[in-house]
C-alpha cells in the first residue's frame, strides 16, 4: 500500500529521498525536521550494538526499505558491508550509480534471502506500512537471516491506525519481534512533536469541515490521513490564502517542537509519542 503512495524523488535536491519515505508532497524543511530525529535515535541504537572490531574484518548489515540509501551510506561509514534491498528499482538503480561499493537489491523483505548471515538488520518506518500478517512475515525473515547473537535495530510507528499505517504499541512490537525469536535491549521514542501533533488534528477537523461543506471531493468513508487535503482541495484563491498561513504556522512549530524535541529526545522521556526506536538481539 505505502509503495504505491511513494512520492517521486529529485535526488539533486532531496538527496536523501525524504519525500519519498517521510511524508510525501510536504515541504523539505518539514521532513527534513523528522529524519534529523530519526537519525539521532538511529545513531543512539547504533551505539548500543557491538561496533566492527578494528581488524577483525567488517560486519555485515542489511538495511531493509532502503529507499535512497541514507541509512546505508551511515552504516557504510561506521564500518559496515552494506546491502540494501528496496522494491523501488528506480531509486536502486541510482544509488548503484551513486555508491558503487555498496551491494543495492531489488526486493521485499517476505522474499528476501542471503547465502550468509546479517550481524545487524535495519529498518526504518517500513514495518508499519504491512499489515500486522505480513509484518510478522518480515520479522520473521529478519530473525532467519541473522546470525544468533545478531541485532536489529527498528524505527516504527507506535501511534496511528490508518489505511496504510498498522502501528503496534511499544509493547506490541515487542511481543511482534519477541514471537520471532528476539529480545530487546533497549528502545528510544521519538517525535513527541506537541505543537504539530496539535496541528495535525485541528487540520484533520478542518478536513472533516472542508468535506462536510462540499469543498472536499470523494467518498465520506475512511481515507488516507493527508492533514493536507483541505488547504490543496478549495478553491484556488482561498488555496493560497490557507497555505500561506499553514504554512507559517507550521514553521512556527516545527521551531518551537525542534527545542522540545531535543530535550525529550535526549532524555528519552516516558510520555506519549507517534515513534518509537527498538535495538533487539536474536537468540
Amino acid at each position: 500500500m505505502h509503495y504505491g503512495r511513494r512520492a517521486p524523488v529529485d535526488l539533486a535536491e532531496d538527496a536523501d529521498g525524504l519525500n519519498n519515505v517521510c511524508h510525501p508532497g510536504r515541504p523539505m524543511w518539514l521532513n527534513q525536521y523528522y529524519a534529523r530525529f530519526q537519525e539521532i535515535v538511529f545513531r543512539k541504537l547504533l551505539a548500543v550494538a557491538p561496533a566492527p572490531a578494528p581488524g577483525a574484518g567488517l560486519r555485515s548489515a542489511l538495511d531493509v526499505g532502503c529507499g535512497a540509501g541514507r541509512w546505508c551510506r551511515l552504516l557504510a561509514s561506521k564500518g559496515y558491508d552494506v546491502t540494501g534491498v528496496d522494491l523501488q528499482e528506480d531509486l536502486l538503480a541510482r544509488n548503484r550509480e551513486r555508491m558503487p561499493m555498496l551491494r543495492f537489491v531489488t526486493g521485499s523483505m517476505q522474499d528476501f534471502s542471503s547465502e550468509s548471515p546479517f550481524d545487524l538488520v535495519t529498518t526504518v518506518t517500513v514495518l508499519q506500512h504491512n499489515p500486522p500478517a505480513d509484518q510478522d512475515g518480515m520479522i520473521a525473515n529478519m530473525r532467519r537471516l541473522l546470525r544468533p547473537g545478531g541485532h536489529a535495530l527498528v524505527l516504527e510507528n507506535v501511534s496511528d491506525q490508518d489505511v496504510h499505517v498498522f502501528a503496534n504499541s511499544i509493547e506490541g512490537w515487542t511481543q511482534r519481534f519477541a514471537r520471532a525469536g528476539f529480545r530487546r535491549l533497549e528502545l528510544r521514542r521519538y517525535d513527541f512533536s506537541p505543537l504539530l501533533r496539535v496541528d495535525r488534528f485541528v487540520a484533520l477537523g478542518a478536513r472533516s469541515l472542508a468535506r462536510g461543506a462540499g469543498l472536499l471531493r470523494g467518498e465520506r468513508g475512511a481515507a488516507p490521513i493527508d492533514p493536507g487535503a483541505p488547504v490543496r482541495s478549495a478553491p484556488g484563491a482561498l488555496r493560497r490564502v490557507f497555505g500561506a498561513a499553514h504554512d507559517s504556522v507550521l514553521r512556527v512549530c516545527v521551531a518551537a517542537d525542534t527545542l522540545v524535541e531535543n530535550v525529550l529526545v535526549e532524555a528519552n522521556a516516558p510520555l506519549p509519542t507517534v515513534h518509537c526506536g527498538f535495538l533487539f538481539t536474536a537468540v
